[in-house]
């Protein structure tokens, strides 16, 4: 069975304005690999593990800017 992952959306745009029109139309590319139980390929779940440890890292960065402000708001002037 072939497999085909969307990589990215082609869209059109107006001539005159330069503004995307709408549908915009998938692009595909055929996989290597099979579709794991998830059915995500094992680069697609990859791909979205690294993303999620971004967001993690970036949402306790600012989670720990937080308490510092909160902390220096306690201190009396």
């Amino acid at each position: 069975m072939e497999t085909y992952v969307q990589i990215g959306v082609a869209v059109l745009r107006d001539t005159t304005t330069g503004e995307p029109l709408k549908p915009t139309i998938p692009l595909f590319a055929q996989s290597k690999t099979e579709p794991q139980a998830s059915g995500l390929t094992r680069c697609e779940e990859k791909i979205l593990s690294d993303v999620a440890g971004v967001f993690v890292d970036i949402f306790r960065r600012y989670s720990d800017e937080i308490k510092k402000i909160k902390s220096m708001e306690d201190i009396p002037k």
